[in-house]
């Protein structure tokens, strides 16, 4: 992750982050499309009682 190689136009920090991908939405972004598909695998509960 990197700021991008073109001009950014001055405007407040949160709108330049969030126009090169850096903010929390972008950073999110890149990680889900950095990791492997997680397939989902039904689980089975079990019951565990303590006396």
């Amino acid at each position: 992750m990197t700021l991008p190689d073109s001009y950014q136009d001055h405007n407040a920090p949160d709108a330049m982050y969030a126009e090169a991908g850096l903010d929390a939405a972008g950073i999110l972004n890149t990680v889900k499309a950095a990791l492997p598909e997680r397939k989902m695998r039904s689980a089975k509960l079990v019951s565990v009682a303590q006396n």
